[in-house]
């Protein structure tokens, strides 16, 4: 009691003290020092992903130091009387704490350490706060400094800005943080700007973290009823699902992710019910459909990945908005110099219940009804003080609130009323109005009635199975503007133009493809053709693209006369004409037509005045023209545009530097350097921008600039080579090739060239020295990530030529030479020369070893290389986990499990290593149950359950706990368990539809586990000669790509061989997986059961274990893993032979007589040619177990297969 006195004297208090400050709002800086985890030094090696999430060209870093250090960290403060948020530029410029300053409630999650967590090999993230995941998934370099800046704004709201350029995509992104006086909530305004002559396409997501426990719970609007996972593969009922609230936190364990189907609210959000306090993300739902959460709620072994995020003792959970993105694949096209903005709003409230029914930025409702007793509770909660407030709850026949209140984000409003009794919850209308009667917020329940869930998404199907040319290229669109390289778009784009070479739509998409590549000649012709179409009947079509980029294409060739004629074609029709006059402008300002250059640039401003290259091109005309008064004047209005934009800036510097005020040009110049945070490439990307209108002297100036602030030690080798390419097109013929020289020396470290400027310079570079050994290298990387491989094996072939010790162009045409050149012992013996020049890389390791796997190299000759290396192979979790699946396969699950659990992973979620703790723990409790241990088969068996990804129960652990809890006698609790692996409805999954299988013959269900059976033999013998790619299992490595046709073969061969397995028809089985281990003699999961079959271990056959008995119990445990290649090591763990008969068959000398009457002789045919397999001994128990009646099967739609 006296605790809570004490604790409401504290909040009159904060209140009372709140009511003193002024309502302004403040902002400063200052240095905190924060414990933090630093990162490994980045990967050297430039990381090609030709099928998976695009990373070049950053360097990827996939280390996370092990031990944190102090270190200092500019700290950006933003407060007004509400709130209180803290800002680390530094940081990718999140938001690292927020704080609701009246009940000092954390509404947003931080961590007191600074720790980067990797999401996979590349992506990261720091756990907490407000971050952005644009312009697609999560970077590698989401922990980077970026641009920031502070803005007082004249209605006495203040502002911190923070801005990136993105280097995949050229894309910009400005995104401004405002608190205003008076308000409780954070405002963030957004623009993203495309700064290139392409199309581009991105998606936006406000990731905010925030705190989770057992009593917080999601909030989604009232009309979202389904959910989507992560992958949008499953649809779930919202908020109940399998008779579970998953709106719930604490009914949700291991790692969860949902987002909406659709809703017409703008907020969601969660609420701590113990706190009585929550967070809201409020969005305009038509541009901001996103609604998105995943969380971490994890145990055991994924306690680990807990405290990778948050520490020991704490959780959260991310809300995400989407804007221009529904879900993580859809992304919305943007066109060239275009701008999209919007504003998503996050703001804590309190005091008013979980439920949410709507929120606007002003205020927010919650209205519970209860229809047993007829109760209504409204409960009002707004974001500033609201002296006169109208608050009116009525139906079609009765008011029965309309109250004149304050409300307030300390006074909030709450009133419980009866309803008549004949009252309808949707005929309710709750309004909340100003004194000026502006709506604050209002809502209106809906009627109930029975929802359809959304079906799921179709599959993409081939090129030549698509019907026609519109589904072709909207196939072909969809595949680019998602940015997925599992499937190329232009194999839709060329079946398209294989069935109808005069497609519009379809030479335009592949023209442009081609121009992406840097193939303008290829590229001009498609134009062309569809050009040809577009004008067969009228010379004036209605779309003008195919103009716009034919333009770009002749002048990207330097035919600067036709392309300007093109251009101004392709202003006739305004779709293209913003663009198409700038690039007219830019031609005209680099044949020194200022006048004209002039003209044109206000045209495409007229259409476009967000263009800031346009802006900052008339700034530079008007300099030209001695217009300096304008040229300033344009450029201040600029930077009140975009306060981060460089182009501006740097012309009001050289501005200043033609007049007579030097120490203020002195000053803007060192402004400048601070804006661009004095990073390579924010000047290479400007100094691109003038070169694009012929004004190489100052792209010059701006390198000289760079050169001049960071000497001549470790200089970035490109700001070398553009230097001597703007040289060159000055005449300066000298000063280019002393520039040229110093880029031939430069490290090379981290040098990823990727934009088309990058290789006009590398071009111009070889051209005047053919011999320079690193400008081949780079402009190999750069053609290669365009995905034009000949031409890059051609430039890293005269590399090596020139510089033969160089590891990594050797490590570069390895991964060329095996994934599309065809010639794979070129690659190898390129593989092993990297390795050989650099020992110490352990990438090039990992990717030897990948190799290996794919020569089908035998697992123990892989496990000796790495065993040789192994503190190399512990630097990488990649490589470490490819060690410890080779101790799994290689019979030793004890020291595999005890490794996974000791080794500090470094990325979060560990899929793959939870799936090789899962295989260590069911091989052990296999173990154990041959030693008729069954309570400790059960303890391992309980432990893989925790370490096991899905929600539900796998069903190999199932039927193996099951299986145990047979062994001590407990059928009931076996039953239940084999009951609940039948009932796995959502693990389609090969191995989880075999183990159902076995589940239901020891349930003594023989028909269905026959369809079990049979559908995977079904689905085994459609997929082997279908042209469609069977998706069950994909490469480990993202390195070196499948064989396609291999890859199918494997999973079929599986298919069938688990099907004939399950149907115990052991020689098909035998023959199917073998057949397997032929094609890749590391597919662990062959190996284990193939290892059944020779062994008779897949049924543990005695009466106190199944109830469908067939075969001897074997003894040692080693007899559950694959056989030993020789017949010493073997006999070694024997105790009783089985010998082969002259018919090939296995049989022994204690045959039940109660055998199964499908079988023969119980016993297993083999090729009688076969040596190796005549070298083996098989063990079986020395007490013959109790065996019970077994079931003949009947029935089936395969009778050859009994």
């Amino acid at each position: 009691m006296m605790d809570d006195i004490q604790r409401e004297d504290e909040e009159l208090s904060l209140l009372e003290a709140i009511k003193t400050i002024n309502k302004t709002v403040r902002v400063w800086e200052d240095v905190v020092e924060i414990e933090t985890y630093g990162v490994d030094i980045p990967e050297k090696n430039p990381i090609f992903t030709d099928k998976g999430k695009k990373n070049y060209p950053h360097p990827v870093n996939d280390k996370v130091l092990n031990e944190p250090k102090i270190k200092p960290y500019h700290m950006v403060n933003l407060e007004n009387e509400y709130l209180h948020i803290f800002f680390l530029p530094e940081l990718g410029g999140r938001i690292h704490r927020a704080i609701d300053r009246t009940n000092n409630h954390e509404f947003i999650y931080h961590n007191t350490f600074v720790k980067p967590v990797l999401l996979d090999s590349l992506s990261s993230t720091i756990p907490g706060g407000i971050g952005f995941i644009w312009p697609q998934h999560q970077k590698s370099y989401t922990y980077s400094p970026i641009e920031y800046g502070i803005l007082q704004n004249s209605d006495g709201s203040k502002t911190v800005w923070t801005s990136e350029i993105d280097r995949i995509t050229g894309l910009k992104m400005m995104a401004n943080f405002t608190l205003y006086p008076g308000k409780a909530y954070l405002e963030i305004s957004v623009q993203i700007y495309n700064r290139t002559f392409l199309p581009q396409t991105f998606s936006w997501w406000a990731n905010v973290a925030v705190p989770m426990n057992d009593n917080t719970q999601s909030i989604f609007p009232s009309d979202v009823y389904a959910v989507y996972d992560q992958d949008q593969d499953i649809v779930s009922k919202y908020p109940i699902a399998d008779s579970l609230d998953i709106s719930l936190h604490k009914n949700l364990i291991g790692t969860t992710t949902y987002m909406t189907d659709h809703s017409e609210y703008d907020f969601f959000g969660i609420y701590d019910n113990k706190k009585n306090a929550g967070t809201l993300l409020i969005a305009n739902h038509h541009i901001a459909p996103g609604k998105k959460q995943r969380m971490w709620r994890d145990e055991d072994f994924d306690q680990v990945s807990n405290r990778n995020l948050t520490g020991e003792d704490s959780s959260y959970v991310e809300l995400m908005s989407g804007v221009y993105t529904d879900h993580k694949a859809n992304l919305s096209w943007i066109n060239p110099y275009e701008e999209k903005s919007f504003k998503v709003y996050v703001l804590p409230y309190k005091s008013i219940g979980a439920a949410i029914k709507n929120s606007t930025v002003h205020a927010a409702i919650n209205l519970d009804i209860d229809s047993e007793s007829h109760r209504a509770t409204l409960h009002v909660y707004a974001t500033s003080v609201y002296n006169i407030a109208i608050i009116d709850l009525r139906s079609k026949t009765k008011v029965y609130i309309n109250d004149t209140v304050t409300i307030s984000p300390t006074q909030p409003f709450s009133r419980t009323i009866i309803l008549n009794t004949d009252e309808q919850p949707h005929n309710l209308t709750v309004k909340v109005k100003d004194a000026d009667n502006n709506i604050l917020v209002a809502y209106r329940p809906e009627q109930e009635r029975l929802q359809k869930l959304p079906s799921l998404p179709p599959d993409m199907v081939l090129p030549s199975e698509m019907k026609n040319n519109e589904k072709l290229y909207c196939a072909g669109l969809h595949l680019e503007q998602i940015k997925y390289t599992m499937l190329e778009s232009e194999l839709y784009y060329l079946e398209g133009l294989k069935r109808d070479p005069d497609d519009i739509r379809l030479n335009v998409a592949y023209g442009l493809l081609l121009l992406r590549k840097g193939l303008f000649r290829l590229s001009e012709n498609h134009f062309l053709q569809a050009i040809t179409t577009l004008t067969q009947h009228n010379s004036n079509p209605y779309d003008s693209e195919a103009y716009y980029q034919l333009g770009l294409s002749l002048k990207l060739q330097g035919r600067i006369d036709k392309a300007y004629s093109i251009f101004y074609k392709a202003t006739w029709s305004s779709t293209w004409q913003d663009s198409a006059y700038f690039h007219l402008a830019q031609i005209a300002c680099s044949q020194h037509a200022y006048s004209d250059a002039l003209e044109l640039v206000d045209k495409a401003l007229s259409r476009n005045n967000r263009n800031c290259q346009a802006r900052n091109l008339r700034i530079a005309i008007l300099r030209k023209l001695g217009r300096f008064d304008d040229a300033i004047n344009y450029a201040l209005e600029t930077i009140q545009l975009n306060v981060s934009d460089f182009g501006s800036s740097y012309e009001l510097y050289l501005l200043d530097r033609l007049g007579d005020d030097l120490d203020r040009a002195v000053k803007v110049k060192e402004d400048l350097i601070s804006l661009m945070r004095n990073d390579v490439h924010n000047f290479i990307s400007l100094a691109n921008e003038y070169s694009h209108s012929g004004l190489y002297q100052e792209s010059v100036d701006l390198l000289d600039l760079y050169l001049a602030r960071n000497g001549n030690s470790k200089i970035y080798p490109m700001i070398y080579y553009y230097l001597g390419h703007f040289h060159e097109k000055l005449k300066q013929m000298e000063r280019a090739q002393a520039h040229r020289k110093s880029a031939a020396v430069a490290l090379s470290d981290y040098c990823f060239p990727n934009t088309l400027d990058d290789m006009f310079v590398l071009e111009s570079a070889l051209a005047a020295n053919p011999d320079d050994s690193y400008a081949h290298y780079y402009l190999g990387n750069l053609l290669y990530d365009k995905r034009r491989y000949s031409d890059a094996v051609e430039h890293w072939e005269v590399s090596r030529n020139l510089l033969d010790t160089f590891a990594i162009v050797h490590r570069n045409l390895a991964i060329a030479y095996y994934n599309h050149l065809e010639q794979p012992e070129q690659a190898l013996e390129s593989l092993e020369q990297a390795m050989t020049c650099d020992m110490n890389d352990a990438r090039v390791l990992y990717e030897l070893d990948q190799l290996y796997k794919k020569f089908n190299y035998v697992p123990e000759k892989r496990l000796e290389k790495l065993e040789v290396q192994l503190n190399l192979v512990k630097t990488r979790d990649d490589l470490y986990l490819e060690y410890i699946t080779l101790l799994n396969i290689t019979q030793q699950s004890s020291k595999a499990y005890d490794l996974i659990l000791t080794h500090p992973w470094q990325a979060n979620g560990r899929e793959k290593e939870k799936r090789q703790c899962v295989f260590s723990c069911i091989e052990l409790a296999k173990q154990s149950i041959i030693m008729q241990q069954f309570s400790e088969a059960i303890n391992v068996l309980q432990s893989a359950s925790k370490f096991s990804s899905e929600l539900t129960l796998r069903n190999d652990i199932l039927y193996y706990m099951g299986l145990a809890y047979r062994g001590i006698h407990q059928n009931d609790e076996a039953d239940e368990l084999f009951q609940k692996a039948t009932e796995n409805g959502q693990q389609t999954s090969t191995d989880a539809i075999y183990y159902q299988g076995l589940a239901y013959l020891n349930l003594g269900n023989d028909k269905k586990a026959k369809n079990c059976f049979n559908q995977l033999i079904d689905y085994g013998e459609q997929h082997m000669f279908n042209d469609r790619i069977l998706n069950l299992s994909v490469s480990d490595c993202r390195i070196f790509h499948d064989d396609k046709n291999k890859r199918k073969k494997i999973n079929s061969y599986y298919l069938l061989g688990l099907g004939y397995l399950g149907l115990d028809i052991k020689s098909k089985a035998y023959t199917h997986l073998t057949n397997v281990l032929k094609l890749e003699n590391s597919h662990q999961e062959a190996l284990l059961h193939i290892a059944d079959v020779e062994f008779q271990g897949r049924r543990l056959s005695f009466a106190s274990v199944s109830r469908r008995t067939s075969f001897f119990l074997p003894q040692p445990p080693e007899l559950f893993h694959p056989i030993p290649s020789n017949e010493s090591s073997f006999r070694r763990l024997s105790q009783a032979p089985v010998t082969i008969n002259d018919e090939g068959r296995f049989y022994s000398p204690r045959t039940p007589t109660n055998s199964d009457p499908r079988r023969v002789d119980n016993s297993l045919t083999v090729p009688a040619d076969d040596s190796r397999l005549r070298s083996w001994s098989l063990t079986q128990t020395n007490k013959p177990s109790t065996l019970s009646k077994s079931v003949t099967p009947t029935g089936g739609r395969h009778s050859s297969r009994e």
